[in-house]
């Protein structure tokens, strides 16, 4: 190991020695200290910019650091004749690359470490004069949030009741469990399916079921499925019968998709006696090669009053439940297996923000508020007015507590014109402060982790291009890994895109709904431009989940299962890219 910690020696001192790295260096100092100037209306918002600033500027400062400095090393070793003098010493590639990546990884944590430093007391200074408001603590305590486990709904009526939970985040649809029950006509459960043109689904529609059902009698319960296609307004209907847990299927006229490829199912129950249980993976559409197609869109309620409580779930937004109409029906959040040493010893903090409102569309209304004990009698109850999207706090002992972790937080609304729509990750229980030197160091290694990527990327460029393409080649690589979130986000637009050319190709979509416009991209050059898009999204990381900064501006904690995430990712390709490098090198004409 000895010429190996001798080549980063001289490496470390050779990168430090160049003026692009003092340079830098004071750059960043001037950037996090020029923020001060910024226009803030509260000593706590010039706190906010600051962080968000010191955060930034060392992500991009650094990554020049890292571009500009190890793009250049190898190729002027080589240019310079200089590797002929290391390699007449009884050094070896395998050692000569690794010493040279272990330096660069040096110089780069100085980088990290005296930026970080100076922007972390920087912070405390301004933290101290911007006093001791609520955003100001917040952004400095480093509390962390704990969700809830599931979120429960329920109300009940002369006309019928409404149960579901969600369990988990519920972005999941798997999560989301409901129940129809009771008389009304106006409980259901609805589906929306699009883009079938694009699927092989026959001549003839065909969707296959999960329910869960139960009667009194224990007979079988009838189910009856209406469908719509939301264009022509076409309808059709199927019935079945279902009891206990069971599978099945219905269908009905291809002429029920629309011209858009989109395709509505109501599922209702014909005995006001009966139960159904269901959810929005229990209804899908079955293709002629055997795949499943499942909804973009699950409701559990109504299209018409009275439907008091309705609870849908999109892909993209997960699972959000309104309340409205007559006074009653509950949400609650249930809370299970917290530990009680995380949590504070006086005074429990529970934030939230929840979107209510009341008659004609005021952005205000009065709740109750419930925290109990779960199996006990022990409640604290509060009545808030609560402003819609406002965040706010409930504080209460700890004692609401189990001494299995567990509590429920119950939102019941007080006047019948308001209304509640709530998710699963609106309410949590806050932790003990941590030092917010802990937490911005977890962001100081994500940061590493991410530039010593660059590093290493840029390395095994530089043993087969000149300095100037690897400095271009360095650069490229960030940005790239920088854009992941963005290409992730447009390849959505294109899929809807192909879908939509799919369906016109296959000659189902009328001239109206489709016209040619001689500026449109060719489907030919979309889908080409797509399957880069998958290729860069499997192969190239994604810096923005290892981004420190919108926990730190939340005034989260960073764990330190990210930090480890972001080592396994830095290790996989730090092992690619010195192999890769080592290879090349062992080929270049020096050996």
């Amino acid at each position: 190991m000895g010429p190996v910690f001798g080549v980063m020696r001289l490496t470390f001192l050779e990168c430090r020695r160049k003026r692009a790295f003092l340079v830098l260096f004071c750059v960043v100092f001037a950037f996090v200290a020029g923020s001060i100037l910024l226009p803030a209306t509260k000593p706590s918002d010039r706190l906010y910019l600051v962080i968000a600033w010191a955060l930034r500027a060392i992500g991009f400062f650094g990554m020049l650091v890292t571009v500009f400095v190890t793009a250049v090393s190898i190729p002027d070793d080589i240019e310079d004749r200089r590797v002929f003098t290391l390699r007449a010493k009884p050094l070896n590639t395998l050692q000569w690359c690794g010493g040279k990546m272990l330096g660069f990884a040096a110089v780069i944590a100085l980088f990290v470490a005296a930026s970080g430093a100076i922007s972390l007391a920087y912070i405390r200074l301004v933290a101290v004069v911007a006093g001791t408001d609520e955003t100001t603590s917040r952004l400095i305590a480093a509390r962390g949030r704990v969700a809830p486990v599931a979120m429960s709904y329920a109300t009940s009526d002369a006309h019928g009741t409404s149960w579901g939970v969600v369990e988990g985040d519920g972005l999941d649809g798997a999560g989301l469990r409901c129940r129809l029950a009771g008389e009304s006509r106006s409980h259901q459960f609805f589906w929306q399916f699009g883009f079938l043109f694009s699927y092989p689904v026959g001549d003839t529609l065909r969707l296959g079921y999960r329910f869960k059902a139960a009667s009194p009698d224990n007979k079988p319960v009838t189910l009856q499925f209406r469908f719509v296609a939301p264009e022509t307004k076409l309808e059709a209907r199927d019935v079945a019968e279902v009891l206990g847990e069971a599978t099945g299927s219905v269908s009905c006229r291809r002429e029920l998709i629309d011209p858009n490829g989109a395709t509505q199912v109501y599922v209702r129950r014909t005995d006001s006696a009966s139960t159904l249980e269901g959810g929005p993976l229990d209804l899908w559409v079955e293709t002629t090669d055997g795949r499943r197609v499942t909804a973009l869109q699950f409701q559990h309620g109504g299209d018409q009053e009275p439907a008091y409580v309705v609870a849908s779930w999109t892909p993209e937004r997960g699972t959000l439940v309104r309340l409205h109409g007559p006074e009653g029906g509950s949400l609650t959040w249930h809370f299970r297996g917290m530990d009680r040493s995380e949590l504070p010893g006086r005074e429990l903090d529970i934030p939230f923000r929840l979107r209510v409102g009341g008659r004609g569309y005021a952005a205000y209304t009065d709740a109750l508020l419930e925290v109990r004990r779960p199996g006990s009698d022990d409640v604290e109850r509060e009545i808030r007015r609560l402003k819609y999207g406002v965040p706010g706090t409930l504080q209460v002992r700890p004692g609401l507590v189990s001494p299995d972790g567990d509590c429920d937080i119950t939102l019941r609304r007080r006047y019948p014109n308001s209304y509640a729509e709530v998710q699963v990750g609106d309410v949590a229980f806050l932790t003990r402060p941590r030092l917010f030197e802990v937490n911005f160091i977890k962001a100081l290694c994500l940061m590493y982790c991410q530039l010593t990527l660059v590093m290493t990327v840029t390395v095994m460029g530089s043993t087969c291009l000149s300095a100037p393409v690897s400095l271009f080649w360095g650069g490229f690589s960030w940005l790239c890994a920088s854009m992941m979130a963005f290409l992730r986000e447009a390849q959505s637009t294109v899929e809807a895109t192909l879908r939509h050319a799919a369906a016109e190709t296959a000659g189902v979509l009328p001239t109206a709904v489709h016209s040619h416009d001689p500026t449109e991209i060719p489907t030919w050059m979309l889908q080409f431009s797509q399957n880069v898009v998958d290729l860069l999204l499997r192969i190239v990381p994604d810096f923005d989940r290892f981004d420190p900064a919108p926990a730190l501006l939340k005034g989260s904690i960073l764990t330190w299962s990210q930090v480890g995430a972001a080592v396994e990712l830095l290790a996989l390709w730090a092992g690619i890219s010195f192999v890769v490098g080592c290879l090349i090198l062992w080929r270049r004409e020096f050996n």
